[in-house]
């Protein structure tokens, strides 16, 4: 009971923090709604043909946990704030921000504190990939996509 009750405020504080700054109305949601068996695919030139400054979520699986909760926020002058929380074990978030690159014009990669992550950009979505662009492992093809919030 605990946990859920956990997990249902973690998802909870991320849905908090980002109600108030989204500018769609109703319809516009609706209308670019993703249907599950959506396939989602980098954009070539991401860099310069989406707005993909914003705020992204989701849950990232997580072999000693419920899921990994993910907030990232991209800046227009390339800095990123990245808060993370792991469900079902942790109290509170954590943070870490920096400065984010464009690689190929299709992909960002994050660097704080000596890590990086590289993340591959499509219309609405961010999803974590490996060296090389190359998709992660996982039976479900959504499982390391971040959706855009605002």
């Amino acid at each position: 009971m605990c946990q859920h009750l956990l997990k249902v405020l973690s998802i909870t504080l991320l849905f908090y923090l980002t109600a108030c700054s989204s500018n769609k109305s109703p319809d516009t949601k609706n209308a670019n709604k993703k249907s599950p068996d959506a396939v989602y695919r980098k954009v070539d030139n991401a860099k310069n043909s989406l707005a993909w400054q914003g705020l992204y979520q989701g849950i990232f699986p997580c072999s000693n946990c419920e899921g990994i909760a993910t907030a990232l926020k991209l800046n227009p002058d390339m800095t990123y704030t990245l808060r993370t929380r792991e469900l079902g074990r942790e109290d509170k978030d954590k943070k870490s921000e920096g400065r984010f690159a464009w690689i190929d014009n299709a992909h960002i990669q994050l660097t704080a504190d000596g890590q990086s992550r590289t993340f591959a950009v499509g219309r609405d979505f961010l999803q974590l990939v490996g060296p090389g662009g190359k998709a992660l492992p996982a039976k479900n093809p959504k499982a390391f996509v971040l959706e855009k919030t605002d």
